[in-house]
């Protein structure tokens, strides 16, 4: 139980919100814990986490890349929900992607990152449908500072049959 993020299996647990709402903490309060826990190692989370975050995240991407919407359909987006897990060395594995995560809001992360989350991925993918592309940029994180979009994979670049990658 103490390793999973799934609450529908860890709700059951005895301890399930001992320690904070819902078993989540957003990464402010996770490098807190990791200053506080574990002084004796220099581990800065958007140092030492977040680069194999987004380095795992492209390498999931760039190697399904043909496989997901093999017909190219036009004004389609999908959302995944990547599930990673640390070593005692704060080294990153994917466990997995869900292509149904959970949006659901009962805790206060989720309650702040799945909004932020769902109006930016509209704000990338339905915005430049209506809108003309110096608007689009202009306001494209008004009011989500805390929850900016990177591209961390883009077809065009990253794959095999790009005409960009030799």
């Amino acid at each position: 139980m103490i390793h999973l993020t799934n609450d529908s299996i860890q709700k059951n647990s005895v301890d399930y919100g001992k320690y904070e709402k819902g078993n989540k903490i957003d990464y402010l309060k996770f490098q807190d814990y990791l200053d506080r826990n574990h002084k004796d190692v220099d581990v800065c989370f958007t140092r030492d986490v977040m680069p194999q975050i987004k380095r795992l995240t492209s390498d999931c991407f760039r190697a399904v890349a043909h496989e997901i919407d093999p017909n190219r359909r036009q004004n389609t987006f999908e959302i995944f929900g990547l599930d990673f897990m640390l070593d005692e060395n704060f080294n990153l594995y994917l466990i997995e992607v869900n292509t149904n995560p959970v949006l659901d809001m009962s805790n206060p992360v989720m309650h702040n990152l799945v909004p932020a989350m769902l109006n930016n991925a509209l704000r990338v993918v339905v915005d430049p449908l209506f809108m003309p592309a110096e608007h689009v940029k202009a306001h494209a994180y008004d009011g989500c500072e805390l929850h900016k979009f990177e591209l961390v994979f883009d077809e065009a670049l990253d794959t095999e049959q790009s005409p960009y990658l030799n």
